[in-house]
């Protein structure tokens, strides 16, 4: 049993080994057959079948009659053999074709045979076709074919291949074309000589698709034409001729290649033009006679020049030789369109005709021009009818300015708008025929006027048994009419001279009853009187007098003034000022300024002249004058308002014991002790007063006061640094009364008051912003030109805007602007504090 086991597998063994023996010289021979294949011409499926059968006799023996293996074998399957693959493209190309011969129909190519190609396969593209040939050859003959027909192609070869053509990839792209005819119906088409040496002429002939052409030329008495130019198309431009010459000309087309060239066209002669005048222009035009003028042209012998008349039709006007011509009796404001040419005898021929030269006769002058209407920023005016005239040219002056350009119109009447009101402007004009560059030779008369005056604004105000108009200057019054509302209608009442007299006061009104009144303002100018449109009706009612009231803006009692931030919290107020010295500052509410009430008047300045305490303030709506407050010094109580002649800000006054001097500007201004002490002594409720000097620093003045004999001033100055300087007064008692500046420094910014202590210390008071504070210094040399301020020796903070100060006794008095009633300060003080100089020195 172990025996016939063993056979067995020994058996199968050697039938595995002998399978696949077998199966590798099936593979062998299979090798050899598709070579041999490969190279030979036997039908396609030979080389399958002997291989079918050849592998089908080698496994017919392991299978059984109903084809499934048989016990005792192995299944062996054979490796598959690859089938043979077909090349997409050949490799190589056709690198070179040229034409062998061409004629007007036919075109012979020839190309570089390829080795082993068995042919050649053209693709042909010419007049929009495109066709694809065979052949075994490598040349071709294209037929019936016209004159200058080019062809483009590409040439590819190819090979058979397991019974299939494979081709190369397509040469590159060859061109050829059949050869060119004579060129025919050569012709002048047109001519023209802009320029002496730029005669042009322009030729045509019969087109040839896909020709070129090259034109010659040359003088007729020249033996060598000269190459024009190639053109692309059938005609050509040739320039730089000279002009009245006669020239031949002549056409060969070629196509593709100059080689390819034609038969040379018949000749034909052209005789170029004379060249267009030049410089024809007018030399002057009249109302009846316009003047022409041009250069000499040397190529023609006589000028013809043509005239159309008011846009008519052009006409032939004369022949001549000279170079100038003068149209006469023509009608004012004629238009005339010439043009000119020149004629060559000899040639007969007639230059172009210049570009047109459009003149015209001038017209007459305008007439009649005169003022229609004025209104504050318009003038309106006309003038007559000018029937030689297209239009007018108007030119306007403002003032001592000179005319310009306004406008042109053709209208007979015109408005100028936008205009300043109450200023002086002049008219003249001018008609012009056809365009504005042909105006008449004279102006018409002048037109001087005048806009009227701007229409007023007018504010009206009720006093104590009196009112008050006021308006604004307006530009260009010579004065003012005030007309008042009585039975019904308006009448004038008063007549103010002068453009800055804006104001009028009526006293002894009943109270209660209402006036109306309007106020216009007048112009004089060339003689005239422009008078303005009436101001709206402005209404007022007088009202009952009332006194300057002196209570407190803030605080009404001593808890309430003490208890105030201004007070409590501020360190040298609280333990050094002396609540029964300090003063309620007078008139904040209420002023009786020359008898009209201001609820706005801020306080600024202070300073002490004999017995009585002087307080400068104004009116922050700037509606009424500013004033002086004069108290009792000992008292306190307010005595008088004196009201001063203008609104200035006041920020500084001092007392020399004779004057009172307030600043004003860059000026320091004097008012008479006496008239102050007077109006105190009378307790009157106000007292208007004129300035006795005015005297002027050249420097702005925000501050003042008195120390040594000399008046010292400074400016303030929000974040920068100012200068204080000082002066003595020369020759106080002259008309002749000037400053003179004895010293001058620097001092810090926001300066708004100064005094000097006993002993030459300075204290300044400074406001501005978050600054609020009196500061300390000893100054050295005062008064001198060697003076130096020195370093600040303490710093006092005060209450909100701290204003003027100055020195009564033992003690410092610190007015502030804080008071204002609505003022926006961080906080308010209604009171001229009075602190003790003593601890503010120490």
């Amino acid at each position: 049993m172990e025996f016939y086991m063993f056979n067995k597998k020994k058996k199968k063994k050697i039938f595995i080994f002998f399978e696949a023996a077998l199966a590798l010289s099936i593979c062998c021979f299979a090798a050899r057959m598709i070579k041999a294949h490969a190279s030979s011409t036997d039908s396609a499926d030979s080389l399958p079948n002997k291989f079918i059968s050849i592998f089908s006799e080698t496994f017919s023996d392991n299978s059984s009659s109903d084809g499934s293996p048989s016990d005792n074998t192995t299944d062996v399957t054979p490796e598959a053999t690859p089938e043979p693959t077909i090349p997409a493209a050949l490799d190589g190309t056709v690198t070179e074709s040229h034409t062998t011969s061409a004629t007007t129909s036919a075109v012979s190519i020839e190309w570089t045979p390829v080795e082993d190609a068995e042919g050649y396969s053209l693709t042909l593209t010419y007049n929009n076709n495109t066709t694809t040939i065979e052949t075994t050859e490598n040349t071709y003959n294209i037929t019936d074919l016209s004159p200058a027909t080019v062809i483009s192609y590409h040439l590819s070869f190819y090979k058979t291949i397991l019974g299939q053509k494979v081709y190369s990839s397509p040469s590159a792209e060859f061109s050829t074309s059949s050869s060119v005819t004579k060129v025919t119906g050569l012709t002048l088409t047109d001519r023209t000589s802009p320029l002496e040496d730029n005669g042009q002429v322009t030729l045509s002939w019969d087109a040839m698709s896909n020709a070129l052409y090259n034109v010659y030329y040359k003088q007729k008495n020249a033996s060598d034409y000269t190459l024009a130019g190639t053109a692309t198309t059938n005609s050509l431009v040739i320039s730089q001729l000279k002009a009245s010459e006669n020239y031949d000309f002549y056409v060969q087309a070629y196509c593709l290649s100059p080689d390819n060239i034609g038969e040379a066209s018949d000749v034909i002669s052209v005789t170029t033009l004379p060249y267009t005048v030049y410089g024809f222009s007018a030399d002057s035009e009249t109302e009846t006679q316009i003047d022409l003028s041009w250069d000499e042209n040397t190529s023609g012998n006589y000028y013809k020049i043509y005239r159309s008349v008011n846009d008519g039709p052009a006409e032939f006007l004369l022949q001549t030789e000279q170079t100038s011509y003068s149209d006469t009796n023509l009608e004012p404001g004629t238009v005339c369109s010439y043009q000119i040419s020149v004629v060559n005898t000899t040639t007969g021929l007639e230059s172009t005709l210049t570009s047109v030269l459009r003149c015209a006769s001038r017209p007459t002058a305008v007439t009649g021009a005169a003022i229609e209407k004025s209104t504050a920023t318009t003038i309106s005016f006309n003038w007559e009818q000018n029937t030689s005239a297209t239009g007018y040219i108007i030119y306007r002056k403002k003032g001592s300015g000179s005319y310009v350009y306004l406008t042109s119109t053709t209208e007979t009447s015109y408005t100028d708008t936008s205009l300043a009101s109450g200023s002086n402007y002049r008219y003249k004009l001018l008609a012009y025929a056809d365009t504005e560059q042909h105006p008449s030779l004279n102006y018409s008369n002048e037109i001087k006027t005048s806009t009227l005056p701007a229409r007023l604004t007018v504010k009206g105000k009720a006093g104590y048994g009196k009112l008050r108009l006021s308006w604004t200057a307006t530009t260009g019054a010579s004065g003012y009419y005030i007309y008042q509302l009585k039975d019904g209608s308006y009448e004038l009442i008063d007549t103010l001279e002068g453009k800055s007299n804006v104001s009028k006061v009526y006293e002894n009104m009943t109270i209660g009853t209402f006036y109306k009144y309007k106020v216009t303002a007048y112009r004089n100018a060339f003689s005239q009187k422009f008078i303005g449109q009436n101001s709206v009706v402005t209404t007022v009612k007088p009202v009952k007098t009332k006194k300057t009231l002196t209570t407190p803006s803030y605080y009404s009692t001593k808890k309430a003034l003490t208890s105030s931030y201004a007070w409590s919290k501020v360190p040298y107020v609280k333990k050094y000022a002396n609540y029964k010295k300090c003063i309620t500052i007078p008139g904040i509410r209420s002023t009786n300024v020359a008898g009209f009430e201001s609820t706005k008047m801020c306080p600024q300045a202070i300073t002490f002249a004999g017995k009585y305490l002087l307080i400068t303030a104004y009116d922050t709506y700037s509606e009424e004058k500013s004033v002086i407050y004069v108290m009792n010094k000992y008292n306190r109580k307010l005595l008088t308002v004196i009201v001063l002649p203008n609104k200035t800000h006041g920020g500084g006054i001092c007392y020399d014991g004779k004057t009172v001097w307030v600043t004003n500007g860059q000026k320091i201004s004097g008012i008479a002790f006496t008239d102050i002490n007077y109006a105190a002594s009378k307790r009157l409720a106000y007292k208007e007063v004129e300035y006795t000097k005015t005297l002027a620093t050249n420097y702005k003045c925000s501050f003042l006061t008195y120390y040594k004999k000399q008046i010292w001033t400074g400016n303030f100055e929000y974040t920068k640094n100012g200068t204080l300087r000082s002066y003595t007064i020369i020759n106080p008692n002259s008309e002749n009364t000037t400053l003179k500046e004895r010293s001058s420094v620097t001092i810090p910014p926001a300066v708004q008051g100064i005094t000097f202590a006993t002993g030459g210390k300075l204290i300044v008071s400074r406001a501005y912003g978050y600054t609020n504070e009196l500061d300390i210094y000893k100054p050295a040399k005062p008064g001198t030109t060697s003076m130096r301020l020195g370093k600040r020796l303490k710093k006092i903070t005060m209450p909100a805007l701290n204003e003027g100060i100055a020195i009564n006794g033992a003690y410092l008095y610190v007015n502030f602007e804080s008071g204002l009633p609505g003022s926006l300060a961080l906080n308010h003080m209604d009171r001229i504090l009075a602190l003790k100089l003593k601890a503010i020195l120490k």
